[in-house]
């Protein structure tokens, strides 16, 4: 008896330990690769779609742009600071072809979200977004965390967020 329950015991704590040894691995990579690494043709991955309208959304903080295509409803967005020409994208006409991309990290589980924000969007004639225009918001965004905090921003929370 006594031997069954100290076999329990080992395999109940080898359990626990694997599972938090799964966990932090899988917030290492998420956290070394979001939110400030940079965006290249690497780490994106392209993608295509009919537009059907753009919807310019303000909030407190600022402003986003909802895209609305046939393929993927209403679920791609852009924060206005990445937009290099705000008329144009509002001006976009129903039916024209749309390339953009979105983060690999994002691109994987593209059918479990709701929404997802690209980081590159362009016509045929014109870049209206452009990986350089996200990067540079990124940059601002990373100095502002460490001027209020002193350190590097933390993502920590992200990998909980599928959790809720």
């Amino acid at each position: 008896m006594k031997r069954k329950k100290t076999t329990l015991v080992i395999l109940v704590v080898s359990l626990i330990f694997s599972l938090v040894a799964l966990y932090i691995r899988v917030l290492c990579s998420i956290s070394d690769s979001y939110p400030f690494s940079k965006l290249t043709n690497d780490n994106t991955s392209e993608l295509f779609a009919t537009l059907v309208q753009v919807e310019e959304r303000k909030v407190s903080y600022g402003s986003y742009f909802i895209i609305h295509t046939y393929e993927y409803g209403d679920m791609l967005r852009v924060g206005a600071e990445s937009v290099l020409f705000y008329d144009y994208l509002l001006n976009l006409p129903q039916n024209q072809t749309i390339r953009f991309r979105l983060e690999d990290t994002y691109f994987i589980h593209l059918d479990d979200l709701r929404f997802v924000n690209i980081v590159a969007l362009e016509t045929e004639e014109k870049e209206i977004v452009t990986l350089e225009s996200c990067n540079r918001k990124r940059d601002k965004e990373e100095a502002k965390m460490k001027t209020m905090t002193g350190e590097p921003p933390r993502v920590w929370w992200r990998v909980l967020l599928p959790v809720f």
